[in-house]
């Protein structure tokens, strides 16, 4: 996928400084946890970005785990993740020493061989202490040079995998792993719970909050990607596009745990079909009309035979998309196709039926002379 990234970060010298630091002390053997915390899209998957970057240019192997909204009900998800990135360069470790451990691993790694977890290990009964601790003694087996995990989103995180980062992070300290969150804002005052403890506890605890960029620097953030001379307002729009990188890979999570569920379901596949249509309406925003297209497109795919308002609506869209972008026949074939599925008289149907058909007829340049003939 392609992203709206600026080839350097703006405006975020401290919040850099800070992180850089974390990154310098678990690579010395003083391992911690940095929680970047700030509004959607106000540029925390950028800075992460950076960093791990960063890390990579070091030889530090970094891997990363996202929680989705859905994330409530999959234990583990974002930890899980991050880990079968790791596995992608190499087994599991078969020395002896490891072998106590893997049982505890097996809730994390389902159905990976040699993880069969032991009686009551899947099921939570294994403590999140014991279960940390595997996870670590895998970690210090798997990188023993250094390793960064990020772990995005953990707002959406289900309880399990925070009480894990929590222990994770806990047990940082006495190797060189750092661990990098982002979170939203709680909404009361309070820190978060996964917060709360690493501050009771030794680990070294880094919290980055970030805010939004001054205008100075949203000016020069839409120089640097549209070139120099950009319009006076124009970073406010730059600002706008990069606060759209976050929804869309949201998005495209959601997407993905639907397509694990099976778009053959047809309530999975309705539901992703309206995903993949927000999708399309994100990457609209932000100019990315061929990506936007082709997300339209998908989401017609998998509208049902008996859906005819949902089809036109889709199509209805894919059509003022395509006129943006001066296809001038796809547009018309895309109206066309919407005006088939609404059939006669769809202002009788429904209010909503009416909408669609209105949107069609406006957009689409159909004849109010056809369009008065079939209401006589």
């Amino acid at each position: 996928m392609a992203q709206v990234l600026c080839p350097v970060v703006i405006g975020r010298d401290a919040e850099l400084k800070a992180v850089d630091a974390a990154l310098e002390a678990a690579m010395t053997g003083h391992g911690g946890c940095v929680v970047i915390t700030g509004e959607p899209g106000i540029g925390k998957s950028r800075l992460v970005l950076e960093m791990a970057g960063r890390a990579a240019g070091r030889g530090i192997r970094v891997v990363t785990g996202r929680a989705v909204p859905q994330s409530a009900t999959a234990a583990y998800r974002p930890l899980t993740d991050a880990l079968v990135q790791l596995l992608r360069d190499g087994a599991v470790p078969g020395d002896t020493t490891m072998e106590p451990w893997l049982p505890a691993l097996g809730a994390l790694l389902p159905g990976m061989a040699g993880l069969a977890p032991a009686s009551g290990a899947a099921s939570g009964e294994v403590s999140p202490g014991i279960r940390g601790e595997a996870l670590i003694q895998l970690l210090r087996r798997l990188a023993p040079q250094g390793l960064v995990i990020v772990l995005e989103d953990l707002h959406w995180a289900d309880p399990t995998s925070l009480c894990l980062s929590t222990e994770l992070a806990a047990l940082a300290q006495d190797g060189p792993l750092l661990v990098l969150a982002t979170r939203r804002p709680d909404p009361g005052p309070e820190p978060s719970s996964f917060e709360r403890s690493l501050t009771t506890g030794p680990v070294p605890l880094h919290r980055v909050e970030i805010g939004p960029l001054p205008e100075e620097a949203e000016q020069e953030l839409a120089s640097s990607l549209v070139g120099k001379g950009a319009p006076r307002g124009a970073g406010e729009h730059a600002a706008r596009a990069f606060a759209n990188e976050e929804a869309i890979l949201a998005f495209r999570s959601a997407l993905e745990i639907a397509d694990e569920d099976g778009s053959n379901n047809e309530v999975m596949a309705r539901a992703a079909a309206g995903v993949w249509a927000k999708l399309a309406e994100v990457l609209w925003a932000t100019w990315r009309l061929g990506e936007a297209r082709e997300a339209f497109q998908a989401a017609i795919r998998l509208v049902g035979p008996d859906d005819a308002l949902q089809g036109a609506h889709l199509y209805a869209l894919l059509g003022k998309l395509e006129g943006c972008d001066y296809r001038h026949s796809a547009a018309l074939a895309a109206f066309d196709a919407a005006e088939e599925l609404l059939g006669e008289r769809p202002w009788d149907k429904g209010d909503a039926w009416a909408e669609v058909w209105l949107e069609v007829m406006l957009n689409g340049g159909l004849s109010f002379t056809s369009t008065a003939t079939s209401r006589s």
